[in-house]
């Protein structure tokens, strides 16, 4: 490449001669916790560089730190979060150094620092905290808590387990127990001095097999005065029951702080805490209590520093919010490191250039930048990384690397630890990015700055740290036959990226991975790349996913792939698959909208895939690949739509569409069968790719689409816009073949509002046209033409209709049909019937009933006959006589709904209202006239209007002619009676039989009466009276006066007999001197004295009977209650002496006859009166007493 005048310059530099220390000196990378050496110590402060944010971080730490001097305080909680590499561990261990005021080679740490940053401020407070007696204390949490126990240890255990080996006491809690107790007693020296004399070894070296050195341990404790089993059950005891808690911990630790004095402060350091709590919440917070208790009981003078890849807020969110709301409170210091930290360090550490080369790579930059930039750019919206140089000062900072690099070694280590694909090396990290970026400088050393380092060199660094499997699968596709060095890189950087979701492995981001110089041409260096992608997936290395990304596959995943190739689908199975996408999801039309007015549902039909039935006049055809014009013209004819899909596009939706179906069936086969957990998760990660493929020949198939072919009546069309647009303008074109009278609905009926429309057509017809005609009238002759030709031939329902019409040559929807058939309606041509019922427009169900598909079977539809004019003027003419009616209408309907509607006004309502009458107000004993002719006549008026066809009713009424005059005449007879005053006079005389029906009785023998009585009858009883009836007011009269005459007669007789009766009383008064019985007599005078007075005024003689024959059975009491009365006198006042007693004759009567009546035919019937009354002689006589009987 010519760079003008900078030829001679660029040679004058191999790449290590670039760096101002020597590129293969030995760097220590990612440092261990734990791991001292004075030498090691001196190069780590040495060469620690303070990058800005690890300026920035240390200050933001000395200032709580310091702050805790003067305040105690709980926040003791320091959380340090970073990627792996992003240099968190050796923040950490750079900390333990200054916090435990480490001195090398006679230098304190603190002193490293003022050489390495200018902040005083900082520099002050770090010489503050050296001033303290401070120590630290730095541990690998999970190497700490290694005991052989497969449950791990708590964070407590292994907090104490540290604690207890900084103070010298053993690893093993229990043991450090024992020797915290012996301390405590103040005899810890004198026991181990005993110990080490009687087992002649140092105690610290034998402790940890104390339950062997039993004896020496009792021993040495007898020598402090405890006896033998004391010794023991204290040994047994603290190896059985020994347990710590949190608070435990913290009141030991807050002791020891208390004893060092107020100077002393102790710093817990814990590298990779997140790592070893993972996802246990009870390892959280056992973490959290032991902070919180440390800073309760130390104030501040124990501090807890912490590192963990996942800052503190994102751990606590996963292993949930509620539970660990306060460890956020008691980490109140967090301090998170980026990748930019990283990039700073390998820049100043390993990379940093003498000021020459700088200044070399800078104009060289200026020189090739832009186009070096395009050439290291990511294909947009696949990539998140850093395209390209930023500017000529990184370009010369990071040489010979890519700012990507950083960050995605970064990840790519990551990604190697977390998936598991590391041997233990990398998760204790003994190597770091710092080591990869060295290993691959020196790769390069040798080269001119001509030379970048692609991504793929990095894989020797990252090899290391993965487990033989998987770093074999590279080795082994080396030596595969047809696979070339190239083609080795590109499997490299497929397996470095691989579930990195900065990044995704499409062809030009691999190829921007391998670019490895400044003047790569990259269009060539793509067209290798998609070679070597060719070549590695044929092997069966590689697999290519439904977004045109590669994927790097294990020995595992190439022994699915192959399976999965090797599945046999059915190519029906595929293209139902496609045809589901096709109508679901890429054609979203479910029918045709014809004019905005009409809508086709239509079948839909994919090569063999039928989606729905076949049961719609209109088909959509889909075809695709191998069908030929001739072919799809022939077909495309009765409504059928051919679309064909150009056979180049078939292979870009068939494949991905029938990979999808490959591992879905292997998948399914799979699933029952035993799987290694790897396996599992590979046919997993499968089974997630059907939806991609899927989606991949979804995309193709809707492309593809867009170029179809279409057939219509043996015609090809094309059209252009979107495939629904196509699809429009493709069925306009069916639907106008297919339907030749879709035309004759000028006015379709809107689909909104669609029944009110309806029903303005079913009250006021279709809408005039200035033509002289009417919307839609062809529509409208060619319905009623229908209707015409089947009468007699075929019953025509709604539903029958709506499917003729529906159906080709017409297409009209059932909403017109149904305006159609209620505007015919309206204007007489039809009639209708629901159930055999006629119905009409006016009928509130009307719109419902032919409009609702459930309804229309129930609807039946004639068209209406024209009646002859013969027949129509003889209807004329009777309906003008018989009821003064001449609008008598023009079709058979019209003139049966008038000669209905007149029978019923002139003949059924006056009947009915008559029986009504007749039923409720007539006497049984004398009926109203009439009512066999009534029941009669309306027998015969239902019987013609039962007659349900209008041309039979309307015959039988001509037929009826001269009886129905006749009816009239009678209807009109009945009711002068039942609705003027002969029924009143009809039943006045009824009435006055009935309240004169006594006193007509006792007048029997009185002929004048009986004459006047009898005629009266015979007019009530008559079958047509109607002549008479207006005599009997004047007879009625006579009967009245009549009885009137015969009353006044029979009373002066009745008088007198009352006045007899009247006088007898006035005798018995007389009769008895005793004033009881005269008070009671004269009370009964007063009484009849009424009774007279009030007979004088009587006009019925059955009345005046009745008071006399009162009047008699009253007087007769009066004399049985005056001898009762009487007796009883007697009885008291006399002295025993017989004394007559004075009986009239009318008592004995009483007692022999006492219904007041006798019959006597033989002597025995004499026998038995006598007998009578000689009982109640002697019943007299026996009672002492002389009987007289009187008149």
């Amino acid at each position: 490449m010519d760079r003008g005048g900078f030829t001679l310059l660029q040679n004058t530099f191999t790449i290590q001669e670039l760096f101002i220390k020597p590129i293969d000196r030995e760097i220590n990378g990612v440092v261990q916790a734990g791991q001292y050496d004075e030498k090691v110590v001196h190069s780590e402060l040495e060469e620690y560089v303070m990058t800005k944010e690890i300026s920035e971080n240390m200050k933001y730490f000395f200032e709580n730190y310091t702050y805790s001097f003067d305040h105690p305080t709980t926040k003791i909680g320091v959380w340090i979060s970073g990627f792996f590499g992003s240099g968190k561990s050796h923040f950490l261990k750079i900390l333990s150094y200054l916090l435990n005021n480490e001195t090398v080679y006679g230098k304190r740490a603190v002193d490293f620092f003022t050489e390495k940053t200018d902040d005083q401020e900082l520099l002050e407070m770090m010489q503050r905290s050296a001033t303290f007696d401070s120590h630290a204390i730095l541990f690998n949490v999970d190497s700490k808590s290694a005991g052989g126990k497969k449950e791990k240890a708590t964070i407590v255990e292994v907090f104490l387990k540290v604690f207890n080996e900084y103070l010298g006491y053993s690893p093993t809690l229990w043991i450090a127990h024992i020797e915290r107790q012996l301390a405590d007693e103040g005899v810890y020296e004198e026991f181990v001095r005993h110990f080490e004399e009687i087992e002649g070894k140092p105690w610290k070296e034998e402790r940890a097999r104390v339950l062997l050195k039993r004896k020496s341990f009792i021993q040495a404790l007898a020598r402090l005065g405890y006896d033998e089993e004391t010794s023991a059950g204290f040994l047994d005891a603290a190896k059985k029951t020994f347990e710590i808690s949190s608070e435990e911990f913290a009141k030991i630790v807050a002791k020891h702080v208390k004893e060092k004095g107020d100077n002393y402060r102790l710093t817990f350091l814990v590298d990779e805490i997140g790592q070893y709590i993972g996802d246990d919440p009870n390892l959280m917070l056992n973490l959290q209590t032991v902070v919180e208790d440390l800073g309760n009981y130390c104030q501040g003078k124990v501090w807890v520093i912490v590192t963990s890849q996942e800052q503190i807020d994102a751990v606590t969110k996963i292993k949930g919010a509620d539970n660990f709301s306060k460890i956020q409170g008691r980490f109140a210091t967090r301090i998170h490191l980026t990748s930019s930290n990283t990039d700073e360090v390998i820049k100043r550490r390993l990379l940093e250039k003498s000021p020459a080369a700088a200044d070399h790579l800078k104009i060289e930059f200026e020189q090739i930048g832009q186009s070096l930039n395009n050439t290291v750019t990511f294909e947009k919206d696949t990539c998140v990384l850093q395209s390209g140089f930023k500017n000529e000062e990184e370009y010369a900072a990071i040489y010979p690397f890519v700012p990507y690099q950083v960050e995605l070694l970064q990840r790519v280590f990551d990604k190697v630890r977390r998936q598991g694909e590391a041997g233990a090396h990398l998760a204790h990290g003994e190597r770091s990015l710092l080591n990869a970026f060295q290993e691959v400088a020196l790769q390069l050393k040798d080269q001119d700055t001509n030379q970048l380092a692609r991504f793929s060199q990095f894989y020797e660094t990252v090899k290391r740290f993965l487990s033989t499997s998987v770093s074999a699968t590279i080795a082994s596709a080396a030596k595969r036959e047809g696979i070339t060095e190239f083609d080795v890189e590109v499997l490299k950087v497929l397996f470095m990226i691989k579930g990195i979701e900065q990044i995704k492995a499409t062809v030009e981001n691999i190829t921007t991975l391998l670019v490895d110089s400044v003047d790569c041409i990259k269009n060539d260096l793509e067209k290798e790349v998609r070679r070597s992608l060719n070549r590695l997936r044929r092997n069966m290395l590689i697999a290519e996913n439904a977004d045109k990304t590669f994927v790097f596959l294990s020995d595992d995943e190439q022994e699915m792939n192959r399976e999965i190739e090797h599945e046999h689908i059915n190519e029906a199975n595929v293209i139902d698959a496609l045809g589901k996408i096709f109508f679901e999801d890429i054609v979203q039309m479910k029918s045709y909208r014809y004019q905005k007015t009409h809508d086709f549902e239509f079948n839909k039909i994919f090569d063999t895939y039928t989606r729905g039935g076949r049961t719609n006049e209109l088909t959509l055809q889909v075809y695709t690949g191998d069908v030929t014009e001739e072919q799809a013209r022939a077909e495309a004819n009765s409504g059928i739509l051919v679309m064909h899909i150009p056979q180049e596009f078939t292979e870009k939706f068939f494949e991905p569409m029938e990979y999808a179906l490959k591992i879905r069936s292997y998948a399914n086969k799979k699933i029952s069968t035993s799987l290694t957990e790897r396996q599992r998760r590979i046919l997993d990660e499968k089974r997630q790719q059907i939806t991609e493929f899927e989606k991949k020949a979804k995309e193709a198939l809707a492309e593809a689409a867009v170029h179809a072919t279409y057939y219509v009546q043996g015609q090809e069309y094309r059209f252009n816009g979107s495939l629904e647009n196509q699809l429009q303008s493709a069925f306009e074109i069916l639907v106008r073949n297919t339907y030749s009278y879709l035309g004759y609905i000028e006015e379709p009926v809107p689909v909104k509002n669609a029944n009110d429309t309806i029903y303005e057509w079913s009250t006021k017809g279709l809408p005039a046209k200035l033509d002289g005609t009417f919307t839609n009238h062809l529509a409208y002759d060619t319905v009623f033409r229908f209707l015409e030709q089947s009468r007699n031939r075929q019953m025509v329902t709604m539903k029958l209709l709506v499917e003729k019409f529906k159906s080709a040559p017409y297409g009209w929807s059932e909403n017109d049909i149904a305006g159609l058939v209620a505007a015919l309606a309206h204007d007489g041509k039809i009639k209708l019937t629901y159930l055999g019922e006629s119905f009409d427009t006016s009928h509130p169900q009307f719109i419902s009933r032919i409009t609702k598909a459930s309804e229309r079977e129930k609807v039946m539809i004639e068209a209406q006959i024209a009646i002859p004019s013969h027949k129509r003027k003889i209807v004329v003419e009777m309906m003008r006589e018989l009821f003064n009616f001449y609008d008598v209408g023009e079709t058979y309907d019209e003139i049966a709904k008038n000669i209905r509607m007149q029978m019923q006004k002139h003949f059924l309502e006056p009947i009915t209202e008559m029986l009504k009458i007749k039923k409720e107000d007539e006497d049984p004993q004398y009926p109203y006239p009439g009512g066999i002719q009534l029941a009669k006549l309306k027998n015969s008026i239902e019987e013609l209007l039962s007659y349900s066809k209008s041309e039979n009713l309307v015959d039988e009424f001509i037929e009826l002619d001269e009886d129905l005059e006749e009816w009239l005449e009678d209807i009109q007879t009945l009711s002068s009676f039942y609705k003027k005053t002969a029924i009143r006079y009809f039943e006045e005389s009824v009435r006055l039989l009935k309240e004169r029906a006594d006193d007509l009785d006792i007048a029997k023998n009185q002929t004048e009466v009986q004459k006047i009585k009898n005629q009266i009858v015979s007019i009530l009883t008559m079958d047509h009276p109607y002549r008479e009836i207006p005599n009997l007011p004047i007879l009625n009269e006579k009967l009245r006066t009549e009885l009137t005459n015969f009353v006044k007669k029979e009373l002066g007789a009745q008088l007198e007999q009352m006045e007899e009766i009247r006088r007898k009383m006035e005798e018995l008064k007389e009769r008895y001197s005793i004033e009881e019985i005269k008070a009671m007599v004269q009370h009964e005078l007063e009484e009849l004295q009424a009774h007279i007075e009030q007979l004088k005024d009587m006009d019925s003689i059955s009345r005046v009977y009745s008071y006399t024959q009162m009047a008699t059975n009253d007087f007769r009491r009066l004399e049985e209650k005056v001898y009762e009365l009487y007796v009883q006198y007697q009885s008291e006042t006399s002295d025993g002496d017989d004394c007559p007693v004075e009986v009239p004759i009318s008592r004995f009567i009483q007692v022999m006859i006492p219904s007041g009546q006798v019959e006597i035919r033989t002597e025995d019937d004499v026998d038995r009166l006598l007998e009578k009354m000689k009982q109640e002689l002697l019943k007299e006589i026996q009672n002492g007493k002389v009987v007289v009987i009187k008149k």
